[in-house]
């Protein structure tokens, strides 16, 4: 744009840019070169955000729903503009009268790029060709519920929560297929991490045949199998598929709840080993004497009280290490052991069961929430060729499998994770880690992971490697996740048909762990005062005197 030869030239610089801005319009369009991926740009104000569905139009009339996955600032520049009065702009430019100015105007338009999901008429058939000047917009409710609900025709899909749109809501919807893929699930404390676990968990009970395996760190979901509102609408369909969900708690607890436990002798031998911290190699004698104590019993079961008593009927040196170690160690008094009669985990795993939630909080020893944990995924993991599909729910994942390990047993349950989840999606052994330590999971664990549930994080290092595990996802998106508020979420992987941010839904089943009532935030009574009131003396706080 040349106003420098107009007969009347703006007179101020505000005049020049509307100029600009009336003769050359940034215009909302988009352009694809493969028919599969899209490019547009719009002027800065307009609805086009990053995670929105628009609609293309094509020349030709064909019309597309697609979604912007990543979004940015280009700026436009107008050629040489002449200002009067440049003076009184506060325009100083040199060699120039302070009369009159020229200059170059910017201004700022949006620009972006994102995947064509299908034809906007799901029935039609669109040929994936490359296009230019389509038309774009923001997609309304009811065209992008749609071609949801075709999505769905093929197999029904879990709601979850709902999307937000410029005219409205729909119902988040996610693949339950895509859940034979391991999944990731993060967020920071307080940003809903919890809840929103137990409402993919209730989904997955209500709408699919998965057997799911939850190791609750902190009591969050022994409440799976009843409901928080009886009335609800699928109420009685939740309770009769959830009939076999089982809750293992420590202690005799009454009810629904059973107690966990688990016998030394349904340990394998080198778990075992690891239980007593003995090294094959470091305690050479002792754990070759620990095996051949171990091997007496045969298929009968045993305790470590038995395996104490056996050694101490040893007069090797060895032995007496073995029945000191037992001793000093207190192992045989922790509270995970069965006693003699008392069905243990494998009595469980080993039978018929659609879902059981493993509640560790109640364990005094971090070292007795892992040998569950290592017990749990050692079962699977040995039963890996009868193929029969399971969901391993691992919450705070980052004291299960973390990236340094602390001790034998820590070391063996990460190393069994790592296992799993480079090998285990094609025995049916999938996993759900949960945690909001991200830099604190073992990244062999995390980088197996297919799918991600991403809630609100602050720290810009955590995304910034989130990013780079889960490069599928546009960095755009999970940068949003610093302003996410609580219950509002990042879905992404197998489980969707694109990335799309979303409002996990309401709790079938009430939340078993919940933050202290902040009762203590209620302001106190005012106190009394009038002449019968006893006067409280007056400390001077820059001198320490009473008055």
């Amino acid at each position: 744009m040349d106003d420098a030869a107009a007969p009347n030239a703006p007179q101020t610089l505000i005049e020049a840019r509307r100029a600009f801005q009336e003769r050359f319009p940034i215009i909302s369009a988009a352009y694809s070169l493969d028919g599969r991926r899209f490019t547009f740009h719009a002027p800065l104000g307009s609805d086009l955000e990053l995670g929105r569905y628009v609609r293309l139009t094509l020349q030709n009339g064909a019309a597309l729903i697609g979604q912007i996955l990543e979004e940015d600032v280009e700026q436009l520049e107008s050629s040489e503009v002449r200002i009067d009065n440049a003076s009184d702009q506060g325009i100083v430019v040199p060699g120039m009268s302070l009369g009159e100015a020229t200059i170059r105007l910017r201004r700022n338009g949006r620009c972006g790029s994102g995947v064509i999901l299908g034809p906007l008429d799901p029935a039609s058939t669109i040929p994936l060709r490359p296009f230019d000047d389509a038309t774009i917009e923001p997609a309304t409710v009811e065209q992008v519920a749609d071609l949801f609900a075709a999505w769905m025709a093929s197999y029904p899909m879990m709601t979850v929560g709902s999307v937000a749109l410029p005219d409205g809501t729909m119902p988040a919807r996610i693949d339950p297929r895509g859940f034979n893929r391991h999944t990731f699930l993060c967020g920071q404390s307080g940003s809903g991490k919890t809840y929103s676990l137990g409402v993919v968990l209730e989904q997955l009970l209500l709408n699919t045949d998965l057997r799911i395996v939850v190791l609750d760190p902190n009591a969050d979901y022994v409440h799976l199998n009843s409901l928080a509102n009886p009335e609800h609408e699928t109420g009685a369909r939740y309770l009769e598929r959830v009939h076999n969900l089982i809750i293992y708690r420590t202690g005799a607890i009454a009810g629904d709840e059973r107690p966990l436990r688990i016998r030394f002798s349904d340990l394998p031998s080198h778990d075992q080993a690891r239980t007593l911290q003995l090294d094959p190699l470091a305690d050479r004698d002792e754990f070759h004497t620990f095996r051949s104590i171990v091997r007496t019993f045969g298929d009968a079961e045993f305790s470590l009280d038995d395996v104490r008593r056996a050694a101490s009927e040893n007069l090797s040196e060895a032995a007496r290490a073995v029945m000191l170690r037992i001793a000093n160690l207190g192992v045989s008094e922790w509270s995970l052991w069965a006693e003699p009669g008392v069905s243990s985990l494998a009595d469980l795993l080993s039978t018929e069961w659609r879902g059981a939630v493993l509640d560790i909080s109640r364990f005094p020893r971090p070292i007795e929430r892992s040998v569950v944990a290592l017990a749990t995924l050692r079962h699977f993991w040995s039963q890996r060729e009868q193929r029969n599909p399971v969901l391993i729910v691992i919450d705070e994942a980052h004291n299960i499998c973390p990236a340094e390990p602390q001790g034998p047993v820590q070391e063996a349950v990460t190393e069994l994770a790592v296992t799993i989840a480079g090998e285990g999606r094609k025995y049916g052994i999938y996993l759900l880690v949960a945690t909001q330590r991200p830099d604190k999971l073992h990244p062999n664990v995390l980088s197996q992971c297919d799918n991600l549930m991403l809630m609100r994080m602050n720290s810009q290092s955590d995304l910034d490697d989130l990013a780079s595990v889960f490069s599928f996802v546009p960095a755009g998106m999970l940068a949003k996740a610093a302003a996410f508020r609580q219950g509002e979420a990042l879905f992404a992987g197998k489980i969707t048909a694109a990335p799309f941010l979303l409002r996990v839904g309401a709790r079938l089943s009430p939340e078993g762990g919940a933050d202290v009532p902040t009762t203590w935030a209620t302001p106190a009574p005012p106190r009394k005062t009038g002449p019968d009131t006893e006067r409280r003396p007056q400390v001077d706080n820059r001198t320490g005197d009473a008055s």
